[in-house]
């Protein structure tokens, strides 16, 4: 039976694994923290479902359906149809319509002028929509040399980009939307395209632990060292004091680029140079544990940058079914990479005594929560900045390539779940294709 170590057991390499397992390969997944799912590891406390890393995801997030009706949750997948996305503004909070593409900000607060500036995205959008795809990142090569700030004041303004579309930039994808490129806010646009937020009941942590359990998952398992040839592949590692080593037929590195970067690995040429180029962001999470649930009938609130707060958005989790007890209430504060910087070497009760008093002096007021907890992510997602598509693919087309090696990172599709599970069934099609069960 052909062998393969998956390193990293974050829901990439949970996804990968699972389906080599599936597909009758020997599969063994080593994992440096005490647990398995990375960011997607939920856990509760007091009653309240803690989610460090994603809150919710889409209808349209096809590999995660897909991925959760094969695991036997599609029951839990539950969708959010109720509380709309909004902006806080000076006015206060603008609540978008229902159902509609939130980066387009159909909004009862639009005056007609800035409909129609806005209506300019969305033919940009249709007009690139058949070049979308994240497997030929370059065809939205003309447009990725562009910052997006600049862009969107050329298409619609600089007030109306700087009040309106940045901040939903900023709260979809969690990082300050100045530093991405055109090409990126595209890629989004069409991913949000008439999407239906969705939640899983329990967190996503319930399907990690639905993963986890039929695999063979080796915790607490530091990957040094990977050395892989036609041969096969053989990786050292380090589990408490002691070194080892394993070794198989490959290997698939589900990390992110950082942890990569770091690996002592006879890369290819191209390999560790793109993935030493790449720069990735801080995020913030901050939970508010409230005894009594707030009056905020919306899914998300973003925030513009200019409104000072340092905030990037408010995701309003006490929607989900089974997330808070009954009649309490549940907030997520996403701090940006910006934010996120500036409170790096503060403690956990700076950064939450700095989150609400902002949002006391915002549209949402003055908060006291039973309990703070923050959780900070170093590097939480690349940024997809000016030059990134281009860099991207010409990683994606290489000619020299790591025998017997698959990556599986979420920066090849985007972020969040979905992303993350596509790279790791992408990966696992990659090792049957240079592995096949019948060679």
């Amino acid at each position: 039976m052909a062998s393969v170590l998956v390193v990293g057991a974050g829901l990439a390499g949970l996804a990968c694994a699972w389906r080599l397992q599936r597909a009758g390969y020997d599969v063994e997944v080593l994992e440096r923290e005490a647990a398995p799912g990375g960011r997607a590891r939920s856990r509760k406390q007091a009653g309240f479902l803690v989610e460090p890393g994603f809150g919710f995801f889409s209808n349209r997030d096809h590999a995660l359906h897909g991925l959760a009706r094969q695991a036997g949750l599609a029951s839990r997948v539950q969708s959010v149809l109720r509380f709309p996305d909004a902006l806080d503004t000076t006015e206060g909070v603008s609540a978008l319509r229902p159902v509609e593409d939130p980066l387009f900000l159909r909004t009862h607060a639009l005056r007609r002028g800035e409909a129609l500036r806005l209506a300019r995205l969305r033919i940009d959008a249709l007009r690139w929509r058949g070049q979308l795809d994240p497997m030929s990142p370059g065809a939205l090569a003309a447009l990725d040399g562009e910052p997006l700030a600049s862009w969107l004041e050329r298409r619609v303004g600089g007030a109306l980009a700087r009040t309106r579309v940045l901040p939903m930039v900023a709260a979809l994808t969690g990082l300050d939307a100045h530093q991405l490129s055109a090409a990126t806010f595209l890629r989004l646009a069409d991913r949000h395209r008439s999407v239906r937020p969705q939640y899983m009941v329990g967190g996503l942590g319930t399907l990690v632990t639905q993963l986890a359990r039929g695999l063979n998952v080796r915790l607490g398992t530091e990957v040094d060292a990977v050395e892989s040839e036609q041969q096969g592949a053989r990786v050292r590692y380090t589990a408490g004091r002691r070194e080892g080593r394993a070794m198989a037929d490959a290997v698939v590195l589900a990390l992110g680029g950082p942890g990569l970067a770091r690996l002592e690995s006879k890369f290819a040429p191209g390999e560790r140079g793109f993935f030493e180029s790449l720069r990735f962001a801080r995020r913030t999470v901050v939970h508010l544990l409230l005894d009594h649930a707030p009056a905020l009938p919306y899914r998300v609130i973003a925030f513009p940058p200019k409104q000072g707060f340092g905030l990037t958005a408010i995701e309003v989790a006490h929607h989900q079914r089974g997330a808070a007890p009954a009649g309490a209430g549940l907030l997520r504060v996403v701090l940006g990479d910006a934010a996120s910087e500036r409170l790096a070497e503060v403690s956990d009760d700076e950064v939450a005594g700095v989150v609400l008093d902002n949002l006391e002096r915002s549209s949402v007021g003055r908060l006291e929560p039973q309990a703070v907890i923050v959780d900070r992510v170093a590097d939480a997602a690349p940024v997809a900045g000016p030059g990134f598509h281009v860099a991207l693919e010409r990683f994606a087309n290489r000619v020299e390539r790591s025998a017997r090696t698959a990556f599986a990172c979420d920066l090849f599709v985007g972020q969040g779940p979905e992303a993350a599970i596509q790279s790791g069934l992408r990966a696992a099609s990659e090792i049957a294709h240079v592995l096949p069960l019948n060679r």
